[in-house]
């Protein structure tokens, strides 16, 4: 275990920034990706976890409470936010997880090994010196078949989230503290973006940049484009700087950002060309689509991986999806494709009869995963008879395409949540601990659900096991008589996945 330190107060003591559950760090996300590509990574319900970086803990903290066999650890420099989270560890009873007040630089060596590391929001703000030691920690502390996370800003879209910065940074150069940089910061884009009488092309981007800031808090903002450093990378430089340690590229912890969706098919043949060098491939992803920000994984340079998914390995994964069904044009027959879509706005057209039945049994479970046998089972019957034989194989390919669009997650445990609500519910502990605070909580499944029903947010603190349907029932009406029927707020927490099971 590392030794604590008592750091001068930092940045981010003066400004907190806003720490959430980020889902695609999970370990069961990180494991699947690792199975996908040829690896045999290690059990996520007996894990290892670092986190570098952490913050006040919010994204451990999540996995360490419905991972009780597994350790944590997480690492900052900033009292102030570690103290918020060992709160919140000691009032959730964990004790399989500790945040600890540690400088990367001075981490000990025995403080190892970890069977899966996180860097989320780290290497691209801070200095060279801290990015090799990253590494360094990386190549030295995970385990042999572990999985090392780490996020950063990445050229060619860095250059315009640089050129901006800049910008920023000569326009407050002489704000006197935190709050008067954002304010004035925030201003000036407005200025940039409503300057001309008529927007050009350089303009509507300005205005689109500040579109996308303004839906980011202050304190964010303040951090991820005011802060002292801000390096982007090409995507090549980071592997090469990853290959200096000993690590190599395993995969994006966002697959469907590895395809070549909605390309021309001219690009898309150019890209296949180059499916044998996998490097080379994602950087001219990165230079097609002017990518700004990566999740990249990571494993150690003596694993062997595969270039392509295994597709064998999708009938010992889960499925998923929160995928919702386009309405049909008037007049389209039975036989018409069916376009799913999500919330981040990805689609999926289904025009054969196993790719909508498919699409249909998992939106329709959702928020619970599925087992492949049972999968298959449910959409048996709307497989035409001549094709039964092969039904492993289609439904295997569908998901590993629908898995390439986003809109289907594949992951290798089911997370313990209620499906419905039992006579006593109770509400996960960690949601309604995170109530007290603000209106975003962390579901049972590592998302972090933005609790807007003022109803709800009332009602979740009473939903805690002690209380049966009829109790609730007087509760809710008590805070709010034209409220919801308490059935129907009760299956939107179950679809939410914050309901313990029974």
């Amino acid at each position: 275990m590392s030794a604590e330190i008592h750091p001068e107060p930092t940045p981010y003591d003066e400004v907190y920034y806003p720490c959430r559950a980020y889902h695609r760090t999970h370990p069961d996300l990180l494991a699947t990706h690792a199975r996908l590509f040829g690896m045999e990574p290690p059990l996520i319900h007996e894990c290892r976890v670092l986190e570098i970086g952490c913050g006040d803990g919010t994204n451990l903290i999540s996995m360490a409470y419905s991972l009780p066999g597994s350790r944590f650890l997480g690492i900052d420099l900033a009292g102030g936010p570690l103290a918020q989270g060992r709160d919140l560890i000691l009032r959730l009873g964990l004790d399989n997880i500790s945040l600890s007040g540690s400088d990367l630089m001075d981490f000990p060596a025995d403080s190892g090994p970890f069977d899966y590391i996180i860097a989320h929001g780290f290497y691209s703000w801070v200095p060279p010196r801290v990015r090799d030691r990253l590494l360094e920690v990386c190549r030295s502390m995970l385990s042999p078949n572990g999985v090392a996370f780490i996020s950063y800003i990445c050229f060619p879209g860095g250059h315009i989230s640089t050129m901006l910065r800049e910008m920023m940074l000569f326009h407050v150069q002489n704000a006197p503290d935190a709050s008067t940089r954002i304010r004035q910061a925030r201003a000036f884009l407005q200025f940039l973006a409503n300057a001309p009488a008529r927007a050009d092309e350089y303009h509507q981007m300005l205005k689109k940049e500040l579109a996308q800031g303004n839906k980011r808090s202050a304190n964010a903002f303040y951090h991820d484009d005011l802060a002292e450093v801000h390096q982007p990378v090409y995507f090549h430089e980071f592997i090469e700087h990853a290959g200096r340690h000993g690590l190599q590229f395993l995969a994006e912890a966002e697959y469907f950002m590895m395809q070549d969706g909605g390309l021309t098919e001219e690009t898309q043949r150019v890209l296949q060309d180059l499916e044998e060098d996998r490097l080379s491939r994602e950087q001219y992803l990165d230079f097609i689509c002017c990518r700004r920000f990566r999740q990249t994984l990571l494993c150690h340079q003596e694993v062997t991986l595969r270039n392509q998914p295994d597709s064998s390995v999708i009938p010992h994964l889960r499925s998923a999806s929160p995928a919702h069904k386009l309405a049909a044009e008037p007049g389209a027959g039975p036989n018409a494709p069916a376009v799913f879509h999500d919330s981040t706005g990805g689609t999926m057209v289904c025009g054969d009869l196993v790719s909508k039945a498919v699409m249909r049994v998992l939106t329709e479970a959702w928020p619970r995963s599925l087992g492949f046998s049972g999968l298959v089972e449910s959409v048996l019957p709307e497989i035409p008879t001549e094709l039964q034989a092969e039904r492993s194989a289609l439904v295997s390919a569908l998901l590993l395409r629908a898995y390439g669009t986003g809109l289907v997650e594949l992951r290798l445990h089911e997370p313990d949540f209620a499906g419905e609500a039992s006579e006593r519910p109770a509400c996960s502990l960690l949601a309604r601990l995170q109530l007290e605070k603000g209106d975003v909580v962390t579901n049972l499944r590592h998302i972090s659900v933005n609790i807007q029903d003022e109803s709800i947010r009332r009602l979740m603190p009473f939903i805690d096991g002690t209380r049966d349907r009829l109790e609730l029932a007087a509760e809710l009406a008590r805070i709010n008589a034209e409220a919801e029927p308490l059935d129907r707020i009760l299956s939107e927490l179950s679809r939410m996945a914050l309901l313990l099971p029974s």
